[in-house]
């Protein structure tokens, strides 16, 4: 008697936060596995941090972007009792926010159908990281970052406003810039 396992892929590029979402049937099945906890303990991240998600969009991966990042620091610089990690899918606005001396998470950035050997474990890492933070600041949509804080209880704070939004708006702070 052989032992078939039945294999499922998901695959999706919008999900929508409504509702209907079981978020406790979620949790369970994104766990993280110890290979992700192995990784998210190897960045040595503060115990107790703000994560702040800065998308610039696929078309800009390791490209620059017209991005203001002296804009950006001013509304970071609100949390000023936090520890800030910044996440981002740009080098180039990364690197800018190291220069002013903020933790960011080192990982090479590429787009996500673009995966080689081990670099999927960093991104998907990230996902666990954002919602183990404190609470996201947001200045740019991104369904990534929504759906990770919000499965995980985490404060998000959004710097723009999107459709999305309209889901759980109870959940969501906007900022104004």
């Amino acid at each position: 008697m052989s032992s078939a396992k039945t294999i499922f892929e998901i695959e999706s590029s919008c999900i929508n936060i409504t509702p209907d979402l079981y978020i406790d049937e979620y949790n369970l099945f994104l766990k993280p596995s110890s290979v992700f906890l192995d990784y998210i303990a190897s960045v040595n991240l503060p115990k107790d941090y703000l994560a702040v998600h800065i998308r610039v969009g696929d078309g800009f991966v390791n490209k620059k972007s017209n991005f203001n990042v002296d804009d950006a620091i001013i509304v970071v610089n609100k949390w000023k009792d936090n520890v800030v990690v910044v996440f981002s899918d740009n080098e180039h606005v990364k690197q800018q926010f190291k220069n002013y001396g903020f933790l960011i998470h080192e990982m090479d950035v590429f787009h996500i159908n673009e995966c080689k050997n081990n670099s999927l474990i960093p991104t998907i890492a990230e996902f666990f990281i954002i919602g183990f933070s404190k609470k996201v600041l947001a200045f740019n949509y991104s369904g990534f970052y929504h759906i990770s804080s919000f499965l995980m209880g985490k404060e998000y704070n959004a710097c723009d406003f999107n459709v999305h939004y309209n889901y759980f708006n109870t959940y969501i702070k906007i900022i104004k810039m």
